[in-house]
């Protein structure tokens, strides 16, 4: 690759990344678009990147390495200006959290053209977003998933796998449908979790100024809940089996935590508990 990448979405996540490959010095030209002009601009005073579109694509024809860095409902209208001003040989990953959807509308919208794409989901992030917040060591020693399908081009797997290490990254190779089954338990429950909990917390009438009554613990589970809402609505839209299906054993877990506390069976409780201590030891 000659080294010009083409970041789709400068908020955090595309921010972070422009920061690590202006670190690792991975690329010759960065160039970047996003719906608002006020984060390209700050982007590009603080040098995350070297120029950007936003009324045009005039730039994007020269990448040779396209990131696609947004919510996942953008997706489609995105390939579709990708298809239209992308160079011959330029290759296409994305950083999103669902993978079967995406993989399946790129080969729609790219045809031919599909090996051209392959997924990628870096496991990094914070609750905090928009460029202003990126930071240039979030994808250091983090597990990135890149899912091929067996239409993948051997050798787009090696590029994408080989771009990811440069930037510190460990590598793990699922498929799509395997990705979004075990995200559905391992991150998207667990963030839908944190937003029912909190918002069942807040309705509390009992209790005024609930804030000064939360510790540590309310701290750790409150704090996923503050993502970006666009973002974590569509993977919802985007994995909503595995998610319900996910959401279903953890339903039937707390059914079963609570008929053990009224029945006042502490014993089966501290078992749990305890197994569960060990395995995470």
């Amino acid at each position: 690759m000659k080294n010009v990448i083409y970041i789709f979405g400068m908020g955090m996540i595309g921010g972070s990344l422009a920061l690590s490959l202006k670190k690792n010095k991975l690329a010759k030209k960065i160039f970047a678009y996003d719906k608002n002009k006020k984060s390209l601009i700050s982007a590009k005073q603080k040098k995350l990147i070297d120029a950007y579109d936003f009324s045009n694509f005039s730039h994007l024809q020269q990448a040779d390495l396209i990131i696609v860095c947004t919510p996942i409902g953008a997706y489609r209208q995105i390939f579709k200006i990708i298809k239209k001003y992308m160079s011959k040989d330029c290759i296409i990953t994305d950083v999103g959290s669902t993978k079967t959807s995406i993989v399946t509308e790129a080969e729609k919208i790219f045809g031919n053209k599909q090996k051209c794409f392959i997924g990628s989901h870096p496991l990094a992030g914070k609750e905090k977003s928009g460029v202003s917040n990126a930071e240039s060591n979030l994808f250091l020693n983090t597990t990135v998933i890149i899912t091929p399908t067996s239409k993948t081009n051997k050798n787009l797997l090696s590029k994408i796998k080989n771009f990811w290490k440069k930037i510190d990254c460990k590598v793990e190779i699922l498929s799509p449908l395997l990705h979004d089954v075990i995200m559905s338990e391992t991150s998207h429950v667990p963030h839908l979790i944190s937003y029912s909990l909190v918002n069942s917390i807040f309705r509390n009438k009992n209790i005024k100024n609930i804030h000064n009554f939360t510790g540590g613990g309310f701290k750790d589970f409150a704090r996923i809940a503050k993502s970006n809402p666009i973002m974590w609505r569509d993977i919802c839209q985007h994995n909503k089996k595995n998610i319900a299906a996910s959401l279903g054993l953890f339903i039937n877990d707390l059914k079963s935590l609570r008929k053990q506390v009224q029945q006042n069976d502490f014993q089966k409780l501290y078992n749990l508990f305890k197994k569960t201590r060990q395995k995470l030891s």
